[in-house]
Parts: C-alpha cells; sequence; structure tokens
C-alpha cells in the first residue's frame, strides 16, 4: 500500500476512533434504519487506544546496560530458546526483545515474516542489521558485542529452521547467525 494511501487509511481510523468522522445517516430519522449510537466516552476512547497500542506494539528500548562480557565459545548454553535484547546501532542505539536461540555451538536469531511490511513508526531491527551489522546482545545481565550474518543460504537457512519448527520455512523470515 503506497505510504500515502496508508497515511489516509490511519488518519480515518484515528478521526473514527475519535468520533470525529461519524458517518451522516442517509436517510431521515424515523424510517426504520440502524441510528447511531452515541460515541463513547473520550476517557473509555483514550484507554481502549492505550491498550491497543502496548498489547499489539512492540516499543524499542534504548541503549542496552550492563556489564560487557567476551563472546564465549560455544552458545550451548542459550539452548532452544532464551529471551535477549539486541541493540543495533542507528543513529541512536535502540534495542528489541528477540529470541536466541542456539544451534550446536552457534547462535542465530531470526525475524518474523512481515520484516519489509510497513511500520506506523520506525525501522525492522532486520533493516538496521542490513546496514550495520555490528550489534550488541543482552543475556541475563550481560552484554555481548557481536557481529551479525545473514544466511542466505537455502540449505542452511531450511535446516535450522526446520529444527525450529518452521516446516516449510516462510518465504519472509529471515535467518541470522551472530559470531
Amino acid at each position: 500500500m503506497p505510504s500515502r494511501t496508508r497515511r489516509a487509511r490511519l488518519e480515518s481510523i484515528w478521526r473514527r476512533l475519535l468520533s470525529l468522522d461519524r458517518p451522516s445517516p442517509a436517510i431521515p430519522p424515523g424510517y426504520g434504519q440502524v441510528r447511531y449510537a452515541e460515541p463513547m466516552g473520550y476517557k473509555i476512547r483514550f484507554a481502549v487506544l492505550v491498550a491497543l497500542l502496548t498489547t499489539s506494539c512492540v516499543f524499542p528500548a534504548g541503549e542496552l546496560t550492563g556489564e560487557v562480557t567476551a563472546a564465549p565459545d560455544s552458545w550451548a548454553f542459550v539452548g532452544d530458546e532464551q529471551p535477549c535484547r539486541l541493540e543495533t546501532s542507528a543513529p541512536d542505539p535502540r534495542s528489541v526483545r528477540v529470541g536466541c536461540y542456539a544451534v550446536g555451538d552457534r547462535l542465530y536469531i531470526h525475524s518474523h515474516r512481515w520484516t519489509s511490511a510497513p511500520r506506523l513508526w520506525g525501522k525492522s531491527w532486520v533493516e538496521e542489521v542490513d546496514k550495520n551489522a555490528s550489534v550488541r546482545i543482552e543475556m541475563s545481565g550481560r552484554i555481548y558485542l557481536l557481529r551479525a550474518e545473514e544466511i542466505s543460504d537455502p540449505r542452511a537457512r531450511s535446516q535450522v529452521l526446520i529444527n525450529r519448527g518452521h516446516d516449510p520455512p516462510p518465504a519472509g523470515m529471515r535467518l541470522f547467525r551472530f559470531e
């Protein structure tokens, strides 16, 4: 969807949520049409909007804090999945929560399927890693300075993602190894 169309659609949704654009009935009142209910109060509307934004959006945090530690030779201690934060060095450092996992002795993170989908604000961590592969990953209070390498070989990518339960591997999902 082009950005102008997307913006118009978002503005329309926002105006309806605030009841600034209530549809007017085409038929005068009293002719059997459904009447529009009074708009809900601004406090309720605001609470609904805040709930939607906080439960359905990922808000990036700033720079990671913690003890900077040398990367281990083996990442096997991470196991099947461990929550971690990935910091990209965009103009302003920002971090997002992702799921880190080990395959053998290597550390991996994969994106979701819609990394190239338009966003309301900001960029995907994948887009930022494409520009600068130097990242910092925080696990259990320790920060590791690493480089991201995208696994573009279809065979290696499929092997890791199938091992993770993505069979067949989704087309839009991108896989990164960190060293």
